[in-house]
């Protein structure tokens, strides 16, 4: 359950963040018209034929998982750790909790293109253990 929270955490990124370049989710959630601009954005021709390309690549040492969206990327290393700032607000915790969940959590230097990668040997590891 844990590893599909955080696969789906990098896929929501993807969309939101990349695709259609959300920058306020806190902000549009507290004014409750967060599902009302992702609709907007979606609607719209810009996004019409955006694509996510995710990849599961199973191997004998475990399982590598590569997200590319086809956004203008970001830089992603202030959101590997979670900040105490972050811990207190709604949003922007996926990457972090991704981080914690994988063995190995690297971005492309663009930073549109997150590869994932979980080793067979690892112990299980839980988000709030």
């Amino acid at each position: 359950v844990d590893t599909a929270l955080a696969i789906y955490e990098l896929l929501e990124n993807a969309i939101e963040h990349g695709h259609l370049k959300l920058t306020d989710k806190e902000g549009l959630w507290r004014k409750r018209e967060f599902k009302q601009e992702i609709a907007r954005r979606l609607a719209s021709p810009e996004n019409d034929k955006k694509q996510v390309e995710i990849s599961v690549i199973p191997s004998s040492a475990g399982i590598t998982i590569n997200i590319r969206d086809q956004g203008d990327g970001f830089e992603p290393t202030r959101y590997i750790s979670m900040s105490a700032e972050r811990l207190l607000r709604p949003h922007g915790k996926g990457i972090s909790k991704a981080s914690r969940l994988f063995d190995k959590l690297t971005y492309s230097t663009k930073g549109n293109e997150v590869t994932a990668v979980m080793l067979h040997s690892s112990p299980p590891r839980h988000l709030f253990a």
